[in-house]
């Protein structure tokens, strides 16, 4: 079996992935977290949609949406977070939870931030603004936890 941090970043078979998912979160190489992280907020993402929608079109105001569906998509990337990217145990689980709220709390601000600066000060479409905001976003989330939520 190949070690995990020679493992190349993308498996090119069954055999790889396997031994990807099983690597120990402590020996992923940065790119390896990255990629995993890459997919972990992409179904965080797809959580918080569908909740918004559905609490949406339930009568819940959209402000009331956006919080209640950011609150679990939070918790849920934790969850995977924790299992596919990042070895957890560096601070306590409560710490740990709390800081990976802080570090969404402070993305949801920076995504605020950035969004309305494209829009408002560089004139660019709102939903191209939007990607444009979700990529600084991810960057943070994904750094933050790196550096601060789960040390190496």
């Amino acid at each position: 079996m190949t070690a995990p941090s020679q493992l190349r970043l993308m498996p090119t078979s069954w055999t790889e992935l396997r031994a990807l998912l099983k690597a120990p979160l402590d020996e992923l190489s940065l790119a390896q977290s990255f990629a995993r992280y890459f997919v972990v907020g992409g179904l965080s993402f797809a959580v918080y949609f569908v909740l918004f929608t559905v609490a949406f079109y339930l009568g819940l105001h959209y402000t009331a949406a956006g919080a209640s569906a950011f609150v679990v998509a939070t918790w849920f990337n934790y969850m995977l977070s924790i299992r596919f990217v990042f070895a957890s145990g560096h601070h306590s689980r409560g710490r740990e939870v709390a800081l990976t709220y802080l570090v969404s709390g402070l993305g949801l601000l920076i995504n605020q931030a950035v969004l309305a600066g494209l829009v408002e000060l560089a004139g660019l479409h709102p939903l191209i603004a939007a990607c444009g905001a979700t990529v600084v976003v991810f960057a943070w989330n994904f750094t933050a936890r790196h550096l601060w939520v789960f040390p190496a």
